[in-house]
């Protein structure tokens, strides 16, 4: 697995993707415990902006679901 993905073709907030790989490490952890609630996921998502993606013409929105 490549991390961005490399369909992006480097045209990404470098920001927002070490938010997402944040979070990703995070909900990965082997400890429930240790792993962030949907609460704190929520507020830290909330951070990244749909519009900042747009402003920067990204081909793929962060928040895009993909098939």
């Amino acid at each position: 697995m490549e991390l961005p993905d490399p369909r992006l073709k480097g045209k990404f907030p470098e920001e927002e993707m070490q938010i997402m790989a944040y979070l990703a490490k995070g909900c990965l952890l082997l400890d429930p415990d240790a792993r962030p609630t949907m609460r704190e996921i929520v507020q830290i998502l909330s951070t990244i902006s749909p519009d900042t993606s747009r402003q920067i013409n990204m081909p793929v929105n962060l928040f895009q679901v993909t098939k």
